[in-house]
């Protein structure tokens, strides 16, 4: 769980919305790069089985993996809400720090398996 006491924790949050923005141009434009890698493929009969196989696996994989790190923070989302007020202040504000480091981390980590998938399939596409 993020530390709200550490400053690198602090950078990250500050930091996080920049990263999200460039992971997604990043993914973007390396889809596009696969998919005319691909549908050029087809369309002179040179893809592969195996190639057509993972068109549809590695999404699946991807996006399992994205779902399970959106989750897995959503419930520790959730637990820091069920913050217990007699803890006093110093919890209460451990607590909302906590949950600030987590939203911002979200999108960033929850994107991370899709991008890295397109990235590596747009470089591994690229050698032919």
């Amino acid at each position: 769980m993020a530390n709200p006491y550490d400053p690198m924790a602090w950078i990250t949050f500050w930091t996080a919305p920049a990263r999200f923005a460039v992971m997604a141009g990043e993914a973007m434009l390396s889809a596009q790069s696969v998919m005319a890698s691909r549908m050029g493929a087809m369309a002179t009969g040179t893809s592969s089985a195996a190639e057509m196989t993972l068109m549809v696996s590695e999404k699946v994989k991807a996006f399992d993996q994205s779902a399970k790190v959106w989750n897995r923070d959503q419930a520790a989302l959730s637990k820091l809400s069920r913050h217990n007020p007699q803890g006093g202040m110093l919890h209460a504000w451990e607590s909302m720090a906590r949950a600030m480091l987590i939203g911002a981390s979200m999108p960033v980590q929850a994107m991370a398996p899709v991008h890295r998938t397109v990235t590596a399939n747009q470089k591994r596409l690229a050698k032919g």
